[in-house]
C-alpha cells in the first residue's frame, strides 16, 4: 500500500505535466490532476511521517523529498481567479516545505550531517536547498496575498 501510494501520485503528476504541455489546457483538469497527484502522495507521506524507528523513517528520504517537492509546487500552481482559494493553496504548500524542512533536518540528526554541503547526492542538496528557499520565500509571498484582500 505505502509504494502504490507513490506510483500513483508519480502518475497523476505525470498526466499533470502532459495537461500542462498541452496548448489547449483544461484548467478544471489540471487541478484535478494536481489535487489527485498531491492526494496519493500524501497517503505515503503520512505513514512516513508517523515512524518512530528512524531507520524505518528516513529508508525512503529521496521519495519523501520528490513528492512533497512535487506537492508543494503544485500547490502553488494552483489555478483559480479566488484569491482566497489561491492563499489557501499557498499557506499549503508552506505546510508541506515547512513539514518537509523538519523531516530533513530529523534526518541529518541521523546521518550526523551538519550541513547540506555534506549531504552525498547533489540532486538531493539542490532539492534541500529549494525547500530552503521556499520556506523563506513563501511567507513573504502570502504576506503581499494577505494585503491585497486587506487581511
Amino acid at each position: 500500500m505505502l509504494e502504490f501510494g507513490a506510483e500513483l501520485s508519480d502518475i497523476y503528476g505525470e498526466l499533470f505535466e502532459l495537461e500542462l504541455k498541452k496548448k489547449q489546457k483544461s484548467m478544471e483538469k489540471l487541478n484535478k490532476l494536481a489535487l489527485k497527484s498531491i492526494e496519493n502522495g500524501n497517503v505515503f507521506t503520512s505513514i512516513i511521517y508517523k515512524k518512530d524507528d528512524p531507520s524505518e523513517k528516513f529508508e525512503y528520504v529521496q521519495s519523501m523529498i520528490n513528492l512533497e517537492l512535487s506537492a508543494g509546487s503544485k500547490l502553488t500552481k494552483y489555478i483559480t481567479a479566488d484569491v482566497k482559494e489561491r492563499l489557501q493553496k499557498t499557506k499549503e504548500a508552506l505546510d508541506k516545505y515547512n513539514e518537509l524542512n523538519a523531516y530533513i533536518q530529523e534526518y541529518f540528526k541521523f546521518k550526523k550531517i551538519n550541513t547540506v554541503s555534506e549531504v552525498e547526492s547533489e540532486q538531493m542538496r539542490h532539492q534541500i536547498e529549494i525547500v530552503q528557499d521556499m520556506v523563506s520565500l513563501l511567507p513573504q509571498k502570502l504576506d503581499k496575498m494577505s494585503a491585497s484582500l486587506n487581511y
